[in-house]
């Protein structure tokens, strides 16, 4: 579970760079699925900080500890403006032809052990992928029109000084995220430095926004 989740985190950070690319995604919507790449990767950093759950999975297990960081970094890089979305997928490539090699290794050492079809282990890996794309794609049927509608350009409780509101959630997948505090400007910047001090402060005419998440598995 945990080596297709990183393949997963992989997916859906190559997908956002495509469709921030296009101009299909921004603003909440962009905000919201760079949140979820974050959610899935610490779950996966989480996981991997423990022995594989069976011995069959060491090698690939060792092998995804080294690709984690890279992804993790990645979007870090991206985060900071050092990349621009056009430039993630090709950033990406040389991750994701590491994530089949790392998965097909524990297919291959699965089916030694435990007598499983490597290929089909494969087919059900790639059906979830594909999945998830596809949910990632999915597009919500549009509401019926309110007979009179009120002009809206921010979110349901939002205003101008507060677009990120508490108890806002985005979903992805199986994963549930809402805010429950948000700090700015000099709140933020002490917090930051709080928790470390090689943290600098923000460059001028820039500010820091600090979100404290709730996250939630809603999956079955």
């Amino acid at each position: 579970m945990t080596l297709v989740l990183l393949q997963g985190s992989v997916v859906t950070a190559e997908d956002l760079a495509t469709r921030v690319q296009s101009g299909e995604l921004d603003g909440f919507g962009a905000l919201g699925q760079m949140i979820a790449v974050g959610v899935l990767l610490k779950a996966v950093d989480e996981a991997l900080a423990e022995d594989a759950p069976a011995a069959a999975l060491e090698t690939a297990w060792e092998e995804a500890r080294t690709i984690a960081p890279d992804v993790g970094a990645l979007m870090a890089r991206w985060s900071d403006q050092e990349l621009s979305a056009a430039e993630i997928p090709a950033e990406l490539a040389p991750i994701t032809e590491r994530v089949e090699q790392m998965l097909a290794t524990a297919e291959r050492d699965l089916s030694a052990v435990y007598a499983v079809d490597a290929a089909e282990l494969r087919q059900l890996r790639e059906e979830a992928m594909a999945g998830l794309r596809e949910q990632l794609r999915a597009t919500p049927e549009p509401a019926e029109p309110e007979p009179t509608p009120e002009p809206a350009t921010l979110p349901p409780g939002a205003t101008r000084q507060d677009p990120l509101p508490l108890a806002t959630e985005v979903r992805l997948s199986t994963w549930a995220v809402t805010v429950t505090e948000v700090l700015r400007g000099d709140e933020a910047v002490q917090a930051i430095a709080a928790a470390n001090s090689f943290n600098e402060p923000p460059g001028e005419g820039m500010t820091y926004v600090l979100l404290t998440l709730q996250v939630q598995n809603i999956g079955v």
